[in-house]
């Protein structure tokens, strides 16, 4: 496919679902709102994700997989969002409906680890999924060193004795069944993200193009899709960069996606200018890698440190 196709509104739906087929790699799907924790680093911490817990329509999510099985979409789902997606057992029964109806997909997930355990890793695992990454996270008042990454993982490894991990460099991996999991801890001090106007960075003005509203489309939810992780479809400035909101109707997550307001949002990222709000600190990389060659990655990484090691 051309870039220029991407750029512009697209209302033939055969059009629009090679469009989506071409151009996308990671579709996330958030199918509960609830989150444990309120990191210093994310909106969570004023946004409420605590008190209900909501969840995402089943008939909008089953026409979404089915949807994408039409286009036999082989490329990486994720079921995080802004949620914890262990906490909620709804999480265990969407994930099993996703490796049914999209076989070949690469089902992923990130968690805090708090609720990771024999028992609902083997759910996990049970129900298709793929990929885990576990993320280490430091309170605000905590100094990140090498030090307490360390004991943060031991702590981790505590809880999980039955995992086996390897070390490569500030990261540890494993696998659970059919799962390879990844832990890593982050300075969000120094990577951290603006995101909702939270004063994590002061980064520079965006001058960088972005290819993120291409290659990656978000399902929030309420059903609301965003073009990029870092929008939320929950706080109130946010609101005006919603692309669509996906319904039960065939072919609904395919007309957003190729429709006008998704076409210009891709169409401003792709200048070298500074960037409007909410882009205008934004540093991530703008890029979206295969999920299934990251993950026969680790698993050939996994598997040599397994011969290595007798």
């Amino acid at each position: 496919m051309k870039v220029e196709q991407y750029l512009e509104p697209q209302p033939d739906p055969d059009f629009q679902r090679e469009l989506f087929s071409k151009g996308v790699v990671f579709v996330e799907l958030e199918v509960h709102s609830y989150c444990n924790r309120k990191c210093w680093f994310c909106p969570n911490s004023f946004i409420d994700r605590q008190s209900q817990v909501r969840t995402l329509d089943e008939l909008v999510y089953l026409q979404i997989l089915r949807d994408l099985a039409e286009i036999n979409y082989e490329a990486g789902i994720g079921f995080s969002g802004y949620s914890e997606p262990f906490s909620q057992l709804i999480f265990f029964k969407r994930l099993n409906q996703a490796s049914e109806i999209l076989p070949s997909a690469n089902l992923h997930a990130n968690t805090n680890g708090d609720y990771l355990n024999e028992d609902t890793l083997r759910m996990a695992d049970d129900a298709g999924l793929c990929c885990l990454y576990v993320q280490l996270y430091f309170d605000r008042g905590e100094e990140y060193t090498q030090k307490a990454i360390e004991e943060k993982m031991h702590e981790l490894q505590r809880r999980i004795p039955f995992v086996k991990f390897h070390e490569a460099g500030n990261c540890w991996f494993g696998l659970y069944g059919h799962i390879v999991l990844k832990v890593y801890a982050s300075n969000f001090r120094k990577m951290g993200q603006n995101r909702c106007d939270l004063p994590i960075c002061n980064n520079l003005v965006r001058i960088k193009s972005c290819l993120e509203p291409m290659k990656f489309v978000s399902v929030r939810h309420n059903s609301c899709v965003v073009p990029c992780c870092d929008i939320r479809s929950d706080y109130e400035k946010h609101k005006a960069f919603i692309l669509g909101k996906v319904d039960s109707e065939p072919g609904s997550l395919f007309r957003i996606y190729a429709g006008a307001k998704a076409a210009t949002w891709r169409k401003r990222l792709m200048t070298d200018k500074p960037k409007e709000y909410p882009c205008r600190k934004c540093t991530r990389d703008g890029r979206r890698t295969n999920m299934k060659q990251s993950i026969d990655g680790m698993r050939y990484c996994l598997r040599l440190r397994e011969l290595k090691n007798g």
